[in-house]
């Protein structure tokens, strides 16, 4: 009838079902190959129907009430409901008609536009969709009656279980079909109790229209060779466990190794948590580079053997090849491990045995370990210094190769040497801090650095790391003329009773003094107790003075040679600069030694060219920039040259 209201839902429908096809740009006959649209219509007018009696709840029958979004947002929520009735219907017609192809075989065009076009498909020259069937397996049968033993051939398909996820497989079974072909990406179709059936996108590397293309310029990169088969699709991506497990968000290859993972994996326009938590957590790493993190690297290293000899001709055996420490400018320390792989260990390769048809072996290639100048190689075992790295561009041995069998030894190779070594970086500052916890280091170096971001409280061990800035005198210059002055300071962690014997890991701090020329020592004027355990003695200003001396002297007594700085902090507490000004004038005398008990008195005691009380917390530093300037000069002097200033007459040169 004119007037029912079914029968103009279901014009409204048809009508619908049209416009999605007409945007689809296909024919009906050729999206269902060949088979009849008007039972497909009828499926959806039903399924749409039935959604409309049942009041608008969900089901598993297909909606086609959103006809206003895109046709391929429609498609995309088409196949998200591969259970309704019209899909299902369409997808089991297709399926037998897969079943009559070959296994891989050129699809006219892409079974899921939207699909193909999200993984970077194009309707243009140079792209190309094939088709693949993969077994699937593991599917049971019924069971032939009448047997008594064995299993019957139609008792199921065994399954074939590969390492790789089928779709992989389809991918590489496409690549190798089409080897003048790139593998762009694949998507799943459809699956039967035996099959699935994949479409495997393909671009032409050689095509002009895709090397015109700025957009696909990439593929044709002889790199992009059998990508499917390296895990650069986005099936092969997910095989590799990429963007997954317990150590996805380490900084394994360096800082912009993770955010590049975190790119690809997540995408650059989602919000991810994981991605943001994993920059604000490596932001301040990345950011400060003044922090020491790693001063000390733990290697294994062995020499390569030599070859065996020939006895019988006389043969002689190559040598093992050695390992050799590399000493390079401008090299950071946290590098040397990416050199080894992340494996700790640094093995030669051996030399080449002699033979009959060449009766001397090849010697086998040294290893080279490139280190920052600086460098020191101390073997584990015997504490013993293996080499100290100070001449730039210089190699230093330390494991050497086995030599080759020969007459003086049995004609049988010798092995290379083996060791476990130590690297520790020292830190070469023009001044070093020391002191104990808590005497106020770090909050003298913001003072001395105002634009350093330095962490500051009021509890002891709040630095655990060394960290080393430049400390500037542009404020001190008087004229233009002037040049521009600096001095590097390093803040180290506080030291305590015992650190010369390693307590509190003070070995890895005192080592970073060895090369400072200036020692500043920061001592707080009310006195310190280390609170660990009640066992731990209060110590003033004069005995923190003499067990500093002491732990330096018992590190290293040439270190008592150099300038030192005595720093009395802490003056703005009350009653501080009458207990630093007593301090200072005790310190003037050698007799502060005799006012302390017998065991806290140092063998050689230190003599300071100044004691400076001051007030780190209100910036009250007295003459320490100054001091320490003047120190520096006098140890390091500059002579300002003229060009001219060596100028002489010799057979009408100039000799500069």
């Amino acid at each position: 009838m004119k007037g029912d209201p079914s029968s103009t839902s279901q014009r409204k429908v048809k009508c619908s079902v049209h416009l999605i096809i007409k945007r689809l740009g296909s024919t009906p006959r050729l999206i269902v190959f060949g088979h009849d649209i008007g039972l497909i219509l009828d499926k959806l007018i039903t399924s749409y129907s039935t959604l409309k009696e049942s009041g608008g709840r969900r089901s598993s029958a297909l909606d086609l009430d959103q006809v206003n979004m895109g046709a391929y947002k429609y498609m995309q929520e088409i196949w998200r409901k591969k259970q309704s009735e019209a899909l299902r219907y369409l997808l089991r017609i297709r399926c037998w008609q897969y079943r009559q192809l070959t296994a891989v075989h050129r699809a006219p065009r892409p079974t899921r536009p939207e699909k193909a076009r999200r993984l970077g498909y194009k309707a243009k020259q140079g792209f190309v969709i094939y088709r693949v069937r993969v077994r699937r397996g593991g599917r049971k049968r019924p069971v032939c009656k009448g047997q008594t033993y064995g299993k019957p051939k139609t008792h199921g398909v065994n399954e074939l279980k590969f390492a790789r996820g089928k779709q992989s497989v389809a991918e590489e079974r496409a690549g190798r079909r089409l080897g003048n072909l790139r593998v762009l990406n694949s998507y799943w179709v459809a699956q039967d109790a035996t099959f699935k059936f994949y479409e495997v996108i393909l671009v032409d590397p050689s095509h002009n229209a895709i090397r015109r293309d700025h957009r696909m310029q990439w593929i044709c990169n002889p790199v992009h060779k059998h990508r499917e088969l390296r895990g650069l699709t986005s099936a092969g991506r997910s095989s590799r466990g990429l963007g997954k497990g317990h150590r996805f968000s380490k900084t394994t290859g360096g800082l912009w190794r993770l955010w590049g993972r975190l790119w690809f994996s997540y995408g650059f326009n989602r919000h991810v948590v994981p991605m943001r938590i994993s920059l604000l957590r490596f932001a301040k790493k990345f950011n400060d580079r003044t922090i020491v993190d790693v001063d000390r690297i733990s290697i294994h290293v062995k020499g390569g053997n030599g070859g065996a000899g020939l006895a019988r001709y006389n043969g002689v055996g190559g040598f093992g090849g050695s390992v050799y420490l590399y000493a390079k400018p401008k090299m950071r320390f946290e590098d040397i491990p990416k050199q080894l792989r992340e494996q700790g260990k640094a093995w030669a390769s051996h030399g080449s045995a002699s033979v009959s048809t060449k009766l001397v072996g090849e010697h086998a290639q040294n290893l080279t370990i490139t280190v920052p100048v600086g460098v020191e190689c101390i073997d584990r075992e015997s504490r013993i210094l293996l080499a100290r790295c100070t001449k730039p561009h210089e190699r230093y041995l330390v494991a050497q190769g086995g030599e080759g069998g020969n007459t003086n030894n049995g004609y049988i190779g010798i092995r290379g040497e083996k060791r476990n070594i130590e690297l520790h970086l020292k830190l070469r500052p023009n001044i070093g801090l020391v002191g104990f916890p808590n005497a106020g280091k770090s909050t003298l170096m913001k003072a001395l650095v105002p634009k350093k971001k330095v962490k500051i409280a009021a509890y002891p061990f709040t630095t655990t790391k060394p960290q080393m800035c430049y400390v500037s005198y542009e404020e001190e210059m008087t004229s233009d003329d002037e040049e521009p002055f600096s001095l590097t300071i390093a803040d180290l962690p506080g030291l305590v009773e015992g650190a010369s014997k390693n307590r509190g890991r003070g070995d890895s701090f005192l080592k970073h003094l060895e090369y400072s020329d200036i020692i500043v020592m920061v001592v707080d004027v009310t006195g310190f107790q280390l609170k660990v355990s009640l066992t731990e003695p209060y110590r003033t200003a004069l005995e923190t003075v003499a067990i500093l001396n002491r732990e330096i002297e018992n590190y290293d007594v040439k270190m008592l040679q150099k300038p030192a700085v005595l720093v009395l902090n802490k003056t703005d507490l009350p009653g501080g600069v009458e207990t630093a000004n007593e301090l200072k004038e005790l310190l003037k005398t050698q007799k502060w030694i005799q006012s302390l008990p017998e065991d806290l008195r140092p063998t050689n005691p230190m003599t300071f060219d100044e004691v400076i009380p001051a007030s780190a917390k209100n910036f009250e530093l007295g003459s320490l920039k100054p001091t320490v300037r003047k120190i520096y000069e006098c140890l390091r002097p500059l002579r300002k040259t003229s060009l001219f200033e060596n100028e002489q007459k010799s057979k009408g040169q100039f000799l500069v």
